[in-house]
């Protein structure tokens, strides 16, 4: 029996992968995610580390959303490559057919195991979104049109990026800028004071938007009449810390409609965080392509 208990122990002491590799295990979430995720099925490398996920709806159109196998309809294929830490270093998301829909690369410093920075690319290579963490603990978000420019950023503001942000004359130790991206208006303020302060973003901010022939478009009557009839909100708050910039990203079609091709100019006014004086950006100018 001694030898007996000795080889159990030298069994379950061994290294993860010595044997067969793990079997992929299923993980049922027991109720839907907001997109309609209901599973998970992780797949394991030798040593032990998920290197594989597949995220599954349910054809259970009878509510019970059950997790069974003949029920579960792919939704999503993640393979993650991971470095000798077991840390993952790239993520590559992939449609039910196997296209790839996006690229996540994670930066570390040292041995660290949170990442400093992740980038989210396009499947072309393309950044469409960053997050960089320093050491201090403060974060920046930004946010890449099709051109690799930043139309949006939140946090510290890097030096090292392009950006087509258009920012207007600061007022008080505050500015904001614009860009216009994928059918939004990235509305920005920027604190260029020396205190924290939570920025309230609203939604019945000012526009002016001209054509290529200078005319000026007008808003929507609908959206006209409900922006008169209905009481200021605060909106939403973001807090801004000294020399940081935050933004908030509303859609331009719901102000102006469906726009016709073409080249235009946006000029936004924006209520200071603390005085209320309306801030004007600079004038935006861009291109809406024919056959959208």
């Amino acid at each position: 029996m001694r030898h007996v208990f000795a080889l159990g122990l030298l069994v379950i002491g061994l290294p993860v992968g010595a044997f067969a590799q793990p079997q992929p295990v299923l993980h049922c979430y027991g109720t839907e995610t907001q997109i309609g995720v209901v599973a998970r099925r992780d797949y394991f490398d030798d040593r032990g580390f998920v290197v594989k996920e597949i995220y599954y709806r349910s054809s259970d159109w009878a509510g019970r959303r059950a997790c069974t196998e003949d029920t579960l309809r792919v939704y999503s294929i993640k393979n993650i490559t991971r470095d000798t830490l077991g840390r993952s270093l790239v993520e590559t998301e992939r449609s039910p057919n196997g296209e790839v829909d996006r690229i996540i690369r994670h930066e570390y410093r040292g041995d660290s195991k949170v990442a400093s920075r992740d980038t989210t690319s396009a499947p072309d290579g393309m950044r469409r979104y960053e997050l960089r963490c320093e050491t201090s603990g403060n974060a920046t978000q930004l946010y890449y049109d099709n051109r690799g420019l930043v139309v949006g950023v939140m946090g510290p503001i890097p030096t090292d990026v392009s950006y087509a942000v258009r920012w207007g004359t600061e007022v008080d130790g505050w500015s904001c800028g614009i860009a216009v991206a994928n059918g939004s208006v990235y509305v920005h303020l920027k604190n260029g004071t020396e205190k924290e302060t939570s920025a309230d973003f609203v939604d019945w901010f000012a526009t002016e938007l001209h054509d290529a022939r200078r005319a000026l478009v007008p808003l929507l009557p609908a959206f006209a009449t409900m922006r008169e009839a209905k009481a200021r909100s605060r909106g939403t708050g973001r807090l801004v810390r000294p020399h940081e910039a935050a933004n908030y990203a509303y859609n331009l079609e719901a102000r102006y409609g469906r726009l016709s091709p073409g080249h235009y100019s946006l000029v936004v006014w924006h209520p200071h965080p603390i005085s209320g004086v309306m801030l004007r950006s600079n004038a935006y100018e861009f291109d809406v392509p024919g056959n959208r």
